[in-house]
Order: C-alpha cells, then sequence, then structure tokens
C-alpha cells in the first residue's frame, strides 16, 4: 500500500491547524493511497482519503481478528473515498469496492503483512512530522505501531 500526503496537510497538523481542536485530527491528514497486490493495481486510479482515517479502519479491522479469527471486515474511510469489503477465502483474502467490478486476491498472511507495514510506516511519519497528532483521542490507539 502506497500513500502521498501532500505537504498542506502535515503543516496543518503539525501547528494545530485551524480549527484542529473541534475536528478530528484525521480530517487533515488527506492524500492518495493506491493499493498493490504483486506490485501493481487492479483499481485503475489511486483513492484520494483520509490515510489517517484508512490506517484506523485498517487497525479496527486487525484488532477485530480479521482474517485469522473474523471472516469479514468492512475498511470504509469516513467521508467515503474507500469503501473496502474484505473476505477471507480459505487462505486468501479477497478485497473488493464497491465502485468497481474488479476483485483482487491475496494470501491472508501477505494481506496481515502488507497492512501492518502500512500502518508502521505511516505512524511512524506521523511521528517524525507531527507528533502532537497522534496524542488525539481518535489518534491514539495507532501509537501501538510505533
Amino acid at each position: 500500500m502506497n500513500y502521498v500526503v501532500p505537504e498542506d496537510e502535515w503543516r496543518i497538523i503539525s501547528s494545530g491547524g485551524p480549527g484542529l481542536e473541534n475536528e478530528p485530527a484525521f480530517n487533515y491528514l488527506n492524500g492518495e493511497v493506491t493499493l498493490l497486490i504483486d506490485g501493481r493495481n487492479p483499481w485503475s486510479e489511486p483513492f484520494h482519503v483520509s490515510v489517517a482515517d484508512l490506517a484506523l479502519r485498517f487497525h479496527e479491522s486487525l484488532e477485530m481478528g480479521f482474517p485469522a479469527r473474523a471472516s469479514e471486515a468492512f475498511v470504509s474511510e469516513t467521508d467515503g473515498g474507500l469503501d473496502l469489503r474484505l473476505e477471507r477465502v480459505g487462505d486468501l483474502v479477497e478485497m473488493r469496492i464497491a465502485s468497481s467490478p474488479a476483485r483482487a486476491r491475496v494470501s491472508a498472511a501477505a494481506y496481515v503483512t502488507g497492512v501492518e507495514r502500512f500502518l508502521r510506516a505511516f505512524v511512524g511519519e506521523v511521528r517524525a512530522r507531527a507528533p502532537g497528532a497522534l496524542s488525539a483521542d481518535e489518534l491514539s490507539v495507532l501509537r501501538a505501531w510505533l
């Protein structure tokens, strides 16, 4: 999974942002996310989403036991930029998005490894560029990935 958060978003979140105290911190970390399966994107375009919100949803799916104990999960970015349906099919994880007929399958182990790698990279970048953001209530659960 690749992501890019524009510099303006990092500046806003690291400075506390106008109105940040009244709005979830993750609303400011909007960017582009590309989901890669075997090095390629099964969907034609990157997704424009809150990368922090997406990180929270992937974290929640792992916490609820997907794919080890739960056979299904939904990763839905709050603003609707990405609604990803995840389903364990044997030893595989099948990924679908509502706006596309494309489906992608990856081994459950590769799925977990990819999500964990994304979470560690993203949280590490937040710590380096906007450490105060990890103290915000809604993002504090991500500190486990440091």
